[in-house]
């Protein structure tokens, strides 16, 4: 099954303080969205890191991202601890740092890459195509 915020909680004491942080919980919702995971992972594939598939629509959907009450390194480790989270089950493990282009964010310098584990793999992303009428 997919990860969850409880999950993310849970696996990460270090976020502890956000466990009834109705924000984070949004931010969580919002990376587990399908096409948002799709992204992540088309970005992997091309040798980059995951948030750089979909750091764009996150700070455009929270522009207010950074002024949340604590520090933003908290903020931005929260972030990520969040990608690896929901990315996790997918058998997704992160790698190494790579920069994201400051033409790409305002707010990360920096996210982590990953590597595919087919055998922790739990689930699988299948894209299916539709023909709808316009």
């Amino acid at each position: 099954m997919l990860s969850t915020y409880a999950d993310f909680i849970n696996h990460n004491w270090r976020y502890k303080q956000l466990e009834n942080d109705v924000f984070f919980q949004k931010v969580f919702a919002f990376l587990s969205r399908k096409e948002i995971i799709f992204e992540m992972i088309k970005s992997i594939e091309w040798k980059k890191s995951a948030l750089a598939g979909c750091v764009e629509q996150l700070e455009a959907v929270f522009p207010e991202l950074m002024t949340q009450p604590y520090t933003g390194y908290f903020i931005k480790q929260a972030v990520g601890a969040m990608v690896k989270e929901v990315l996790a089950p997918f058998g997704y493990a992160p790698t190494v740092q790579r920069r994201v282009p400051p033409s790409k964010s305002k707010f990360f310098s920096s996210a982590s890459t990953y590597r595919l584990d087919e055998e922790t793999a739990k689930v699988k992303l299948v894209q299916q195509w539709e023909i709808v009428k316009v």
